[in-house]
């Protein structure tokens, strides 16, 4: 009997069934400055920041604006410059759609936040729970203008490049403002990419722990449309750890076996969540999945397993 009910338990385990939260030692990831919220914009996924391009006069719904809730609770969503305060109560770990009002007419920065409320069964230990934040930023040009948005965590002692695809190799006219940047170079590359530091564009006295720069760049010695430019960068703080990738592993029988960092509470693949750090799911290895790993204090990652016409099924990871 007993062999029987220690047996049971193992498989609860290894199911990932409903267990408590777990303690996450860190900083809370919102407190910390670092942006975990999970969206969808342009048709693309963002974690935490993100940038579309929306063209002058278009409805800015085209922007297809789409953020993740996690059990039940409250999405946000501000802009002044884009006339949206929006306040959405939402279930089932839904993915709520935000209409943006009106046309397009000037850019701006979307503010998301993600306020997420965890059954009480899953909370026996009253974890204080934390909330997800997040930025959109929405650039508006002409149809016809060629422009590329970055984001960048960067941490609040560190330095990070932005790396733009020139496509071929030349003599390059770089130029960023904002932030108190004057940043203005000519720059050769042997190769199809630019590379510029964060540090070496904005300079020490700026402090500001969010960074909106707006620039472009063109070749000089071969003519070529300038390309704009948006470069988003969030500074964190030094003492705060970005959650680890979650190890997956191939199960036998069509399934999946998930393992998180131990301070990890919440596995989810696609629309089962499972309350654990670590989890088994049925798996179809030949169809798109989302896999999602957070902790009671905002940390997540958030991981798409998708096909490449040139590498196969693979998994790509934000965090």
């Amino acid at each position: 009997m007993v062999y029987r009910f220690l047996l049971f338990c193992f498989f609860l385990l290894m199911s990932g069934c409903s267990t408590t939260l777990r303690p996450d030692l860190s900083l809370p990831a919102a407190e910390a400055g670092y942006p975990t919220a999970e969206f969808y914009a342009g048709g693309n996924l963002f974690h935490g920041l993100g940038s579309v391009v929306a063209a002058r006069g278009s409805p800015l719904s085209d922007v297809n604006l789409e953020v993740q809730g996690y059990f039940s609770g409250v999405i946000r969503v501000d802009s002044a410059a884009c006339g949206v305060s929006e306040s959405v109560v939402y279930s089932n770990s839904s993915r709520v759609k935000i209409t943006l009002p009106g046309v397009a007419v000037a850019s701006c920065l979307l503010d998301i936040l993600v306020s997420p409320s965890y059954p009480e069964k899953n909370n026996k230990t009253n974890e204080r729970t934390y909330q997800f934040k997040g930025q959109l930023a929405v650039k508006v040009l002409g149809k016809q203008d060629p422009w590329i948005g970055y984001s960048t965590k960067l941490r609040a002692d560190g330095d990070e490049p932005v790396i733009i695809d020139v496509g071929a190799p030349g003599q390059y006219h770089l130029v960023f403002r904002g932030c108190s940047s004057k940043y203005d170079e000519m720059l050769r590359t042997p190769s199809s990419t630019i590379k510029a530091q964060f540090k070496a564009v904005v300079p020490a006295k700026n402090k500001d722990p969010h960074c909106l720069l707006e620039g472009f760049i063109e070749r000089v010695d071969k003519w070529s449309p300038p390309v704009r430019l948006s470069w988003q960068v969030w500074r964190y703080s030094s003492d705060f750890l970005p959650l680890p990738i979650p190890s997956v592993t191939a199960g036998s029988w069509g399934r999946v076996s998930v393992e998180g960092d131990p301070s990890v509470s919440v596995i989810s693949l696609d629309d089962e969540y499972k309350v654990n750090y670590k989890a088994e799911f049925y798996f179809d290895d030949k169809a798109p999945h989302t896999l999602r790993v957070f902790t009671v204090k905002g940390r997540s990652a958030v991981c798409e397993y998708y096909f490449d016409s040139n590498e196969g099924w693979g998994w790509e990871c934000l965090n």
